[in-house]
């Protein structure tokens, strides 16, 4: 689920598979065309994906894949979303991030072959989380190697390294919020079509750049807080989004 500690799985997985040569890196794929010319070449891949493609799940029910999954509260998602990309939340809502996360997280959780994994359990108990999917994926690493990789790829960590990339500095920063400021008046003013074909003639500026190892980004971690979207959220976007969840989503709030 996006918002959720996939990056943090990611990395787990990776670090586990490619040590012992079981593995490459695949990054982030956001296409089922992508998806699929991975599964032809033959090539054992650790791939980060939000969409429940149908490639992935005929793998997964083949037995040719295995799948880790994080599940978060929606609520916590939509507060997240939010913060990162600093819009208000109607525009979540209105491109159906939740909805789309929830089907993923239906499809994927019935899925054979999956480990779902509570976002509360990664952040709370990291080392659990590491030996469920070391466990899951027929792996025995030692003490050693689980506390270097809760230390390694810990939150305090990995905002470090967020904190020292290109693009996290406050120039940085303020030119993708004034990009940001750009977009939504005139998603406001001209509509949502019109402002994607518009999106060329604004969208580098402020690049966020983007680490091809880890994939972590320059704004990758608000808080990682787990119940934020109870600070973040005004009680009157609370009772909002509760509806949408129960009404559109189809899940008690």
């Amino acid at each position: 689920m996006l918002r959720s500690g996939s990056t943090w799985q990611y990395n787990i997985v990776l670090s586990l598979l490619e040590k012992r040569g079981l593995a490459v890196a695949g990054g982030f794929v956001a296409g089922e065309e992508k998806l699929s010319a991975f599964m032809d070449d033959g090539q054992a891949r650790v791939l980060k994906m939000h969409a429940a493609f149908q490639a992935a799940r005929d793998a997964l029910a083949a037995g040719h894949a295995r799948g880790i999954y994080s599940h978060r509260d929606l609520r916590d998602v939509a507060a997240s979303l939010m913060m990162r990309n600093r819009k208000r939340l109607s525009w979540v809502l209105d491109n159906g991030y939740l909805v789309a996360a929830w089907n993923a997280y239906q499809a994927y959780s019935v899925s054979p072959n999956v480990l779902v994994q509570d976002y509360r359990v990664i952040v709370r108990e990291p080392g659990k989380a590491i030996r469920q999917i070391a466990s899951f994926l027929d792996l025995e690493p030692d003490e050693g190697e689980i506390n270097r990789l809760q230390g390694e790829f810990g939150l305090e960590s990995q905002k470090r390294k967020i904190r020292n990339m290109a693009g996290s500095s406050m120039r940085g920063k303020a030119l993708r919020k004034l990009r940001r400021s750009v977009g939504g008046l005139l998603h406001r003013t001209i509509g949502k079509d019109r402002t994607r074909k518009l999106t060329p003639l604004f969208g580098r500026l402020g690049v966020e750049h983007v680490d091809r190892k880890s994939l972590l980004h320059s704004e990758h971690i608000n808080s990682g807080a787990i119940g934020s979207y109870k600070s973040v959220l005004t009680n009157a976007e609370r009772e909002v989004l509760e509806r949408y969840l129960r009404q559109e989503v189809g899940i008690p709030s």
